[in-house]
């Protein structure tokens, strides 16, 4: 290495050893030695030489440069060759990574097409469970792809789901994220199948202006069925706030667009059975039960043909209250008591808190007031449970009226009182005047002042809207309050009424309203015959079932049997007394199966 030191100095052009070791300013003495071998060049001093000398480092190392160099190529060129293997093999992985992340891309799409429409299956069935099982896999998997189309209408479903099981609140938040993606994405039919969903659980939640709006733009759509859809919507607020009319008139225009439509026949079938829906309920809501039959069995009928599992139950519930109202309470009972079956079978809040309402109602009718407060509790803890103020104010007024009825006023007036709170705060017209008309009674039952005036307002406020039913109602308890020859004609104008709407318990009130008029008058037969068809009516309205407390029941009617009774007998009549005794008896009977 020192001849080579110094062999790379002079040929460097230093003209002496010592010249070389003063420009790096080291000593001669150290230079001398370097060269003679006689001390090892440390690296970074070999480096300085190097660096002054213009020779490569592996120069002075190895024993022939020109073959380290050589060496020095070889492991280049093999480095080149592995980078270019390298180069080669991160392709190919590049290659079957992509074509592995195209077929993990086309399975999960794959996946999702079949969640999807599972999740549609369920929804047409009506399985709200198992449609938010699937709808839930369907979102995560969107989530994954960033599919966010899929991601709204994952979510979209799952706000129906809840919906149907009565989570107002989760429906509303799922449908509010839909929303967002929908408008996001600038689609437009989208954005609209959305705004349907939430108008519904809007108007459910009590948010009615809200829902109102987006009913609105639904239906300036210039596509059809968000149009007929949006005029739909609007019929069942106006509906809520006792605006009938305005209700039929959007339905009529929902019609119009339907009929005018160029599209298939099974979509135009799927949009007529709601726009029928939503007939009923206008009519259930005049009290007009016979028009409200008529399309609660075009509804089934309608409903069946379109496979809507949803408006079929729908038609079940409106034909079990139309046959309550009707007096067919066998009907009722078997139909409710199949809705129950149902509402058991999924978790539909909604159709089990109703379906106890009415059961509520019907063991009333029947007598068994433990029943029917037993039901209409419940009824108050799942609408509670479920957020549903419409159907909570619903339930507190049959609980009202099973404690009127049952002659715990404090009770009774309590719970009429907080449905006509309610009712008011959520716009609920029609139960929000029952309430009002039901507190009146009781207010002129217990001869409060001002109980006629009173009376005479809700009475307006009821003709107003055109609730038949109630209407009837309020003339009979007018009726009570006027003179026998007044009350008289205010009780057939009652029977008229509730003849032509079907309204049976309202037939049976005006009946006797018209007996105890006619016995103010000293007309005792005539007063016997009323007394003796509502026997017939009642009794066999409620033949063939069971839990019907008789006395209950027919308490008005056997209270003004007394009376006719004891004017026969003032009369000098005891025969045509007794046969009218033995006549509710026999009556009683006839209705009475084997144990009871």
């Amino acid at each position: 290495m020192g001849r080579r030191i110094q062999s790379a100095i002079m040929g460097a052009g230093f003209a002496s050893l010592p010249e070389f070791a003063q420009k790096l300013g080291w000593s001669r003495a150290l230079i001398y030695q370097y060269v003679n071998g006689k001390v090892l060049v440390q690296l970074d001093r070999l480096q300085q030489v190097a660096e002054h000398t213009g020779k490569n480092l592996d120069w002075f190392l190895v024993a022939d440069p020109r073959a380290a160099s050589a060496q020095v190529a070889v492991l280049e060129d093999e480095r080149d060759r592995c980078a270019a293997r390298t180069a080669e093999l991160e392709r190919k992985l590049g290659d079957e990574r992509e074509v592995r992340l195209n077929e993990v891309s086309d399975h999960r799409t794959t996946l999702m097409h079949a969640l999807r429409e599972t999740c549609l299956a369920h929804r047409r069935s009506g399985d709200a469970a198992s449609m938010l099982e699937i709808a839930a896999r369907w979102m995560e998997l969107a989530s994954q792809s960033g599919d966010d189309r899929a991601v709204m209408e994952a979510n979209l479903q799952i706000g129906h789901a809840w919906f149907l099981t009565g989570e107002v609140a989760r429906a509303e938040r799922a449908l509010g994220a839909a929303l967002t993606v929908a408008t996001a994405l600038g689609d437009a039919r989208a954005e609209q199948s959305v705004r349907q969903e939430m108008v519904r659980v809007l108007q459910a939640s009590g948010h009615n202006e809200e829902a109102r709006r987006q009913a609105l733009a639904l239906a300036e759509s210039e596509l059809w069925w968000p149009r007929w859809s949006g005029l739909v919507s609007l019929a069942a607020l106006a509906e809520q706030t006792g605006e009938l009319d305005t209700a039929q008139v959007h339905l009529d225009a929902a019609s119009s667009v339907v009929e005018e439509a160029d599209e298939p026949a099974e979509r135009k079938a799927v949009a007529r059975a709601y726009i029928v829906s939503n007939q009923a309920n206008v009519a259930l809501a005049h009290g007009r039960y016979r028009e409200a039959l008529h399309l609660g069995e075009t509804l089934g009928t309608l409903a069946g043909q379109a496979s809507l599992p949803d408006q079929l139950r729908e038609a079940a519930l409106n034909l079990a209250v139309v046959q309550l109202r009707l007096g067919k309470l066998e009907r009722a009972s078997e139909q409710l008591r199949m809705l129950a079956e149902w509402a058991a079978m999924s978790p539909d809040k909604r159709l089990s808190a109703l379906t106890k309402i009415f059961q509520s109602e019907l063991s009333r009718r029947c007598g068994d007031l433990p029943e029917a407060k037993k039901l209409a509790h419940a009824a108050i803890e799942e609408a509670t449970e479920a957020r549903r103020g419409q159907i909570l104010a619903e339930a507190e007024l049959v609980l009202g009226e099973a404690y009127w009825q049952e002659g715990q006023l404090d009770d009774a007036k309590y719970h009429l009182a907080r449905c006509a709170s309610r009712s008011e705060k959520l716009k609920l017209r029609r139960p929000e005047l029952a309430a009002q008309l039901a507190l009146s009674r009781i207010a002129a039952n217990e001869q409060a002042l001002n109980a006629g005036e009173s009376l005479a307002d809700v009475s307006d406020a009821i003709s107003q809207h055109g609730y038949d039913d109630l209407h009837v109602d309020v003339i009979i308890e007018l009726a009570r309050l006027e003179t026998p020859e007044r009350a008289g004609k205010l009780a057939v104008t009652a029977i008229e009424m509730a003849r032509s709407a079907g309204y049976f318990w309202g037939e049976c009130g005006a009946m006797l309203a018209e007996a105890e008029a006619r016995l103010g008058h000293g007309q005792t037969e005539r007063a016997a015959e009323l007394v003796q068809s509502c026997f017939e009516l009642k009794t066999r309205a409620v033949t063939s079932l069971d839990n019907v407390d008789r006395a209950a029941l027919l308490e008005g009617e056997l209270a003004l049997q007394a009376r006719v009774s004891t004017a026969y007998r003032s009369a000098g009549e005891p025969e045509k007394a007794a046969r009218l005794e033995q006549y509710s008896v026999d009556a009683i009977n006839r209705t009475l199966t084997p144990g009871q």
